[in-house]
């Protein structure tokens, strides 16, 4: 009794951790560009939402529709649309501790599992990020879950099907474990096999319409190279930057320009996870190797890294990105934790985990070391409230996408509103190829830096912090007879942003 008493009371203590950590520091920035797309995506009427995230194309619109009701329910603050995402990755606890408890785990592993679960650092960041990618961890540990029980003739399909529906209408990726699961019944079970291809019929039927609201949008609007033209095709160093993301606790890379990983942390994480897998390996009595759900939960892993790896080298453009293949890091923790589980020395297994348990602490001291930071998107907000609401400019000029989102998004319930435009052509100042403006969005209009003629405006834009007025884009303004009149900056950790008073 005192046993369970323990275990039980180690549970909760880990759930209320795992919560605590995702609500900490949730509001300390502002919404990004992405997320500035989802809210703006869920402004949308129904009709309207479904068409705008069509035209986008790279993601299927379930987290939008559901974005949109919470925010029906509570606001567009900063708080409020990240709690949605809060909300789904602690519903991922469910399913995870139930996959778990089907590989029979003891519990000191399960204890393990949902301690490294907790305290990863990718896991941790897409957590307060107003993007699908935790709803798609949610219901790819779902869907294997329920996969698993099937599997061991104690579920439905029905419910597999219904959670694999929702799954691809999140993301494309979802359909890496449909076919991770549909290997998994050739291999394991092919006396299944009829009932789970009618179940992908199903799957794939359902997902007919939104083929259909792609097809055409693709059809009329620019190719994919808008989209993900900036992504690299993977090599070695991906799949290590993904092994750091299974493996780190707490730390995770803000902004391009911060170290990928503490090295200092994951690189012994690595060295541990490594050895324990070899451990298991060599283990060929293991109680488990031979277990259907240790399998299905290999073929997860393996199946979608393995095809997005492929197809980035395959498609004209790379499909590769950490945050898409999310899902995987539960799955990799439940399989590190088994490896420790079973080693035959005990001994070995407690240092494994007190190491692990140090090395995050450690970790979690350096994040609470770690400085905050002031990002340039976030600033314009205060900086455009220093214009004057009176004051006889209305009309903003932009030179990069980042930015001219942002400031619409700023001003776009705000009487007077700042009139944002973006000028095209000004190539001498950094274009990150990451972002931009959504398609079918009129919010911001567009010209050519040489139809240029209002006799008063203001321009926007980030530089270094040794600007002056005789560097772009202010520079060839100048030599069109206008004149600096007012100058308003800010210093930020990226960059340095400027707004300029001109006038003819």
């Amino acid at each position: 009794m005192t046993t369970r008493y323990i275990y039980g009371s180690c549970l909760v203590v880990l759930i209320v951790v795992y919560v605590v950590v995702r609500l900490w520091r949730l509001t300390d920035s502002c919404l990004w560009f992405d997320e500035i797309f989802s809210v703006h995506a869920a402004e949308h009427s129904w009709t309207g939402l479904w068409s705008f995230v069509g035209q986008d194309l790279v993601h299927p619109p379930l987290y939008y529709l559901l974005l949109k009701i919470w925010i029906s329910i509570g606001s567009e603050s900063v708080l409020w649309v990240r709690s949605l995402t809060v909300l789904f990755s602690i519903a991922a606890l469910i399913p995870f501790y139930f996959l778990c408890r089907s590989l029979q785990l003891s519990r000191l592993a399960l204890l393990t599992a949902m301690f490294l679960l907790a305290v990863n650092g990718s896991v941790l960041k897409y957590s307060q990020e107003a993007r699908m990618y935790s709803l798609l961890m949610c219901l790819s540990l779902f869907s294997l879950w329920l996969f698993s029980r099937w599997m061991k003739d104690a579920g439905s399909i029905g419910l597999v099907v219904v959670v694999n529906i929702l799954l691809v209408y999140t993301h494309y990726f979802g359909w890496l474990v449909v076919l991770a699961e549909s290997l998994a019944v050739a291999i394991g079970q092919r006396r299944k096999l009829a009932p789970f291809c009618l179940a992908v019929v199903a799957t794939a039927a359902s997902f007919i319409p939104w083929v259909v609201m792609v097809v055409t949008s693709f059809r009329s609007a620019s190719d994919l190279d808008q989209n993900i033209g900036w992504m690299n095709r993977p090599g070695p160093l991906s799949l290590l930057y993904l092994f750091f993301g299974i493996v780190e606790p707490f730390y995770y890379q803000r902004v391009s320009s911060d170290s990928v990983s503490d090295l200092r942390v994951t690189i012994p994480l690595i060295v541990l996870f490594a050895a324990s897998l070899i451990f298991w390996v060599k283990a060929a009595k293991s109680k488990r190797s031979g277990d259907s759900a240790t399998w299905i939960l290999l073929l997860a892993i393996l199946v979608p890294i393995t095809t997005v790896f492929v197809l980035s080298w395959m498609l004209p453009y790379s499909i590769w990105a950490i945050r898409h293949l999310l899902f995987v890091i539960p799955l990799a923790v439940i399989v590190f934790v088994i490896a420790i589980d079973e080693m035959s020395a005990g001994s070995f297994r407690t240092v494994v985990i007190t190491l692990i348990i140090l090395f995050s602490s450690y970790a979690f001291v350096n994040t609470l070391m770690r400085p905050s930071a002031t990002y340039s998107w976030c600033a314009w907000e205060n900086l455009l409230r220093e214009i004057p609401p009176d004051d006889s400019a209305r009309q903003l000029l932009t030179f990069e996408d980042l930015s001219a989102y942002h400031i619409w998004f700023y001003e776009r319930n705000r009487i007077p509103a700042l009139n944002a435009t973006r000028v095209i052509g000004e190539s001498s100042l950094p274009e990150d190829r990451a972002y931009f403006l959504p398609r079918g969005f009129d919010g911001v209009r567009t010209m050519e830096a040489n139809d240029i003629s209002e006799g008063t405006f203001w321009v926007a834009f980030r530089a270094d912090d040794e600007w002056n007025v005789t560097k772009p884009p202010v520079k060839a303004l100048i030599l069109q007879g206008y004149k600096a009149i007012t100058r308003l900056n800010a210093h930020c950790d990226d960059a340095d942003i400027y707004l300029i008073r001109l006038e003819k």
